[in-house]
């Protein structure tokens, strides 16, 4: 059975009597039906899968779409479609925009936002799905160890943080890979110390400069990946080797304790409390990880409040740091995977402190 029908198949045992799902997230529509498109619109019932589409993928979809009815978008609009099925509810995805939303209201169908629902399937990862996901992972850290290597033999003074972001593309090129699975975070210095930094193309090192906090991914077929370590430039200061232990312990500690988890949250909780205890929870105000996959960041999330309970071919990041202002960051964030009721960790590279 291909990997297409069986997650329709699962979908459908999810619905009721009556139910639709309407589809039209670009992650889903790829997850549900193996094609990407920029317009195209899918309805998944008891019976099967409809697939809507324009002229500019129509003949590709009927060639390839075969677990799929494919109807041309001009001839046979979803809104007719629904209308004509008479379905008691339609279920649609959280972040659908307005104006389908809007469109769906005119069918006068019962309308219900289910995307706890959609997303649960996504989170229970196929083999197929995780074999990609450890093979982007494995990248990663080879590119991160390249750019230490790099630097430990070249002379970096002067080097801008866009040039570290050129110097990863490079990489992932000689992979032959798709890009990056989110716009990279390369922060020098006290630019580490905001969490969304970005890089910029002006700020350079100097002599005088202390750490370099690297946060990237690959899409590998599809599957993204998510890393982040912070590279010393010189030996790190009594309280950055603090922090940076704290966040190993921490690890150690989740990696202890996982057989007793049974939430998300409770993997927020507990690397919070490392921190609090040290004195340093309120310098960690992000959630703990997320999970991954065809999007970097999907369900679930690892906030205080998720009541998500962890299960077998979850995959989810790890990423605790500490932030002070004015000053630098740091965080270490590696992937994990639920096998067996067993945490797997994916990310080969060490979580030992890099220093130059």
């Amino acid at each position: 059975m291909s990997p297409k029908i069986h997650r329709i198949k699962k979908l459908q045992r999810l619905l009721k009597e009556g139910q639709a799902a309407f589809l039209c997230d670009p992650f889903n529509m790829f997850y549900y039906s193996g094609m990407k498109s920029t317009h195209a619109y899918m309805v998944v019932d008891s019976s099967g899968g409809y697939y809507f589409t324009d002229f500019r993928y129509l003949e590709d979809a009927r060639e390839n779409l075969k677990h799929l009815q494919v109807f041309d978008v001009k001839e046979k609009g979803y809104k007719y479609f629904l209308q004509e099925q008479q379905y008691s509810e339609i279920l649609f995805e959280k972040d659908l925009p307005y104006y389908l939303y809007e469109q769906l209201c005119q069918t006068n169908l019962h309308l219900r936002a289910a995307d706890k629902l959609l997303s649960r399937l996504r989170m229970s990862k196929e083999h197929d799905e995780i074999c990609l996901i450890k093979d982007s992972v494995r990248a990663v850290s080879w590119a991160f160890d390249s750019l230490v290597q790099y630097l430990r033999i070249t002379p970096y003074e002067g080097m801008s943080e866009w040039d570290v972001v050129k110097f990863l593309r490079r990489r992932m090129h000689e992979l032959d890979w798709e890009g990056f699975s989110f716009s990279p975070i390369v922060a020098f210095d006290e630019n580490a110390s905001k969490p969304h930094y970005s890089y910029s193309r002006h700020t350079r090192l100097h002599r005088r400069s202390s750490m370099i906090l690297v946060d990237f991914g690959f899409y590998h077929e599809n599957y993204a990946s998510d890393f982040t370590r912070v590279i010393f430039l010189q030996p790190p200061s009594p309280r950055w080797k603090e922090c940076y232990n704290l966040l190993l312990e921490a690890f150690v500690l989740f990696e202890e304790q996982f057989s007793q988890l049974e939430t998300a949250g409770e993997i927020d909780l507990l690397f919070r409390s490392v921190l609090q205890e040290a004195g340093y929870d309120r310098y960690f105000r992000h959630a703990t990880g997320h999970g991954i996959g065809l999007e970097c960041h999907e369900p679930p999330s690892l906030a205080p409040s998720s009541n998500v309970a962890l299960h077998d071919n979850m995959v989810f990041t790890i990423e605790p740091g500490i932030y002070l202002p004015g000053e630098g960051g740091i965080r270490i964030e590696d992937m994990y995977c639920i096998q067996k009721g067993s945490l797997e960790k994916l990310t080969p590279y060490p979580r030992d402190m890099v220093v130059l």
